[in-house]
């Protein structure tokens, strides 16, 4: 339980590094530049690194389906037959 808990940190903190980190380095280089377009360019990059990496972790963390619908645990074929 724990190993799993540090797993889900540990990509929490990833995704959050991915997606603030390159608007953190943006606002530095506008303050060092004196310019005003590195912020807005340094988070455009990172909300499109941070959705690349849910993706990569989505599909890492889906099953493979093997062209058969996944059944959900409230699945009952049973019980669509008594309706």
């Amino acid at each position: 339980m724990a190993a799993q808990a540090i797993e889900w940190f540990s990509r929490t903190i990833t995704i959050l590094i991915v997606m603030v980190g390159p608007g953190l380095l943006g606002s530095w280089a506008d303050k060092k530049f004196n310019t005003k377009w590195f912020a807005p360019l340094g988070i455009l990059v990172g909300l499109t690194l941070a959705t690349v990496v849910l993706i990569l972790i989505a599909k890492k963390l889906t099953p493979p389906a093997r062209g058969e619908p996944i059944a959900f645990e409230d699945d009952d074929p049973e019980k669509d037959l008594e309706d």
